[in-house]
């Protein structure tokens, strides 16, 4: 009898069991489901190692780097779209009810979603770690902490875009939830608006640059050498030693002056000769001048200034003006000194008096008053 039986649906022909209905759908229509699905599947791995290597062959050959981390990035995020899409075509292909074809078009939707917001963080991530790898030192310490929170903002400012989608896709009104964020994310601004204003000000350094670490400024009263910058403070050390921490949201409302930016400065002296110098001594003192900064080291040559400008109540006025490449203030301390320690030589041995403020104590006329032993004991 089993024998019988097996003959019996070996006669069926193969096109009644691909046509027979099984849960609103044939045979075919399951199989065709499950082929779209496969081959989508296979179609994906063969694009990922298509991108793996020929892909990535042709982007090293580039010099931006952008390329290679677009391939890196979107190699696993493009097979799962190919096996999603996949997935949509596939269940094209049955009998679904209306709300079993809503829900599969809901899940579909928001995998798109989920994927293409997958692909978005990798990339952005990578390159912004990209951007952060070339920072010397000198901009290391703003930039990584800058660097790391627009990273954290941006991956997690999109996760919750992405779930505020999905979940609208689901049929949830996300209105409430958006303006809950909204008050909630007022409420925290409110709270933090000095630190935010500080890391507003970090990022305005970090891109204007009116110094780096390691440069000689000053910011408005304080002068010194940066030796940090964060991203709520910058730390500057004084010449006398001190470690002093400027809130950056003030130093963007500051005057700067940086020394680092130039060169070389301009130094600018007035020396006061002796009232009765002849214009001889003057010319004298003038070559004097002249030849002791020729031959001092970080004088700029032939950018000297000498000029008879007036006289004032000590004597005449001569105006010394000269550029000097300097990297601190010690350098300009001792550009002074080795200058003028010439200049003082050769003028005492020339005779040219510089003149300089007297007192005179005139004690004529004041009467000594001897108090005897009485007074003084009481």
């Amino acid at each position: 009898m089993n024998l019988l039986f097996s003959n019996a649906l070996l006669q069926i022909p193969i096109e009644q069991y691909l046509d027979g209905n099984f849960f609103g759908n044939t045979l075919r229509q399951y199989l065709i489901f499950f082929g779209i699905l496969g081959a989508s599947i296979i179609l994906g791995r063969i694009l990922y190692f298509v991108f793996k290597i020929y892909v990535r062959r042709l982007t090293r050959k580039t010099k931006s780097d952008v390329d290679d981390i677009l391939v890196d990035k979107i190699e696993e995020p493009i097979v799962a779209f190919v096996i999603i899409l996949g997935f949509y075509m596939a269940y094209e292909q049955l009998n679904l009810s209306e709300y079993y074809y809503g829900l599969f078009s809901r899940i579909t939707k928001n995998m798109f979603t989920i994927v293409f917001a997958w692909f978005l963080i990798r990339f952005l991530d990578a390159l912004a770690r990209n951007y952060a790898r070339p920072a010397g030192p000198s901009a290391e310490g703003l930039r990584t902490h800058v660097i790391s929170l627009s990273r954290l903002i941006t991956k997690y400012s999109l996760i919750a875009l992405t779930s505020i989608i999905v979940i609208s896709n689901f049929g949830y009104n996300v209105t409430s939830l958006i303006a809950s964020l909204g008050i909630g994310g007022l409420a925290v601004a409110l709270a933090a608006q000095e630190i935010l204003k500080n890391i507003l000000g970090g990022f305005v350094i970090m891109f204007d640059q009116p110094f780096r670490i390691g440069e000689w400024v000053v910011v408005n009263d304080t002068e010194g050498v940066v030796q940090e910058i964060g991203l709520r403070s910058t730390r500057i050390k004084t010449f006398r030693g001190e470690f002093i921490t400027i809130p950056n949201h003030y130093i963007t409302e500051s005057m700067i002056c940086n020394f680092n930016k130039y060169t070389d400065t301009r130094e600018t002296i007035t020396l006061v000769l002796d009232r009765n110098t002849s214009i001889e001594k003057l010319e004298q003192a003038k070559s004097i001048i002249t030849d002791a900064l020729e031959h001092t080291e970080r004088v700029v040559p032939r950018s000297f200034e000498l000029k008879f400008v007036g006289y004032n109540d000590l004597g005449i006025e001569l105006f010394i003006g000269y550029n000097i490449e300097i990297e601190t203030p010690a350098q300009k301390r001792k550009i002074r000194d080795q200058a003028f320690t010439q200049i003082k030589k050769n003028f005492d041995a020339e005779n040219i008096l510089v003149a300089v403020p007297v007192r005179v104590l005139d004690f004529r006329g004041v009467k000594q008053i001897t108090l005897d032993k009485d007074s003084q004991d009481s």
